[in-house]
């Protein structure tokens, strides 16, 4: 079975759903004083994520980016709780063509999300307060970080000690090494903790003394034939 982990940041529980062929992170985020729920990257484990979210309001369905591997149960939770993903309006092609990639590499059906994209930065307010939208492209042209209270929700773009890949159709290394280097030197806190689309988490403070250390180009995550 899959493991699931659950960590507590200030009046937030986060739970890490670990899912499919390329053991993808999909995350609970429940504030409990309002008990409103936002669900980031749904790859697969449907019946887990409803069980996590259990009796909160779920808000909205946040996607990183449009590769399939990270949006599998989005159509079902989407149907279930009659609500569209959010993704960034260039991600919309990507997120279309999602069941044909899960076919291809796979050979899993899955059927591709209702989306509410949007068109840049900005926030998305929520009853748990406000969700900060991070363009990072570089991944994929449309993929974005989330800022929440002490949280930060990177997708493919930045892993423990590793960016994301850059060999799919769409991808840029250049632009994702700025788009690191720009999230980085932003005025999120040191403390903020890193939760990213494939491995453990870990914090701004270590990813900013890790990119300080890099004598070459930073090394990209191997998550397989697509990410």
């Amino acid at each position: 079975m899959d493991p699931t982990y659950q960590q507590e940041i200030g009046s937030f529980g986060v739970t890490t759903l670990v899912n499919g062929e390329y053991r993808q992170n999909s995350y609970v985020v429940t504030h409990r004083p309002t008990r409103s729920a936002l669900v980031i990257d749904p790859g697969s484990r449907e019946d887990d994520i409803v069980a996590a979210v259990g009796g909160a309001d779920v808000a909205a369905i946040l996607l990183t980016h449009g590769h399939f591997d990270h949006l599998g149960a989005a159509h079902a939770l989407g149907e279930r709780w009659a609500l569209p993903s959010r993704a960034h309006a260039r991600e919309t092609k990507l997120i279309r063509q999602a069941p044909l990639y899960a076919l291809r590499f796979v050979r899993k059906a899955i059927r591709a999300p209702k989306v509410e994209p949007f068109a840049d930065t900005g926030t998305l307010e929520w009853p748990g307060g406000t969700a900060g939208i991070i363009e990072t492209p570089g991944h994929t042209e449309g993929s974005v970080c989330y800022a929440l209270p002490g949280m930060l929700f990177t997708g493919d773009v930045l892993l423990r000690e590793h960016i994301g890949p850059t060999f799919y159709p769409g991808s840029d290394g250049k632009e994702l090494a700025l788009s690191v280097q720009n999230l980085l030197a932003g005025d999120l806190a040191d403390d903020c903790v890193v939760f990213a689309g494939h491995g453990r988490p870990w914090t701004l403070r270590e990813a900013r003394e890790w990119w300080r250390t890099l004598s070459g180009p930073p090394p990209s995550y191997a998550i397989g034939h697509i990410g």
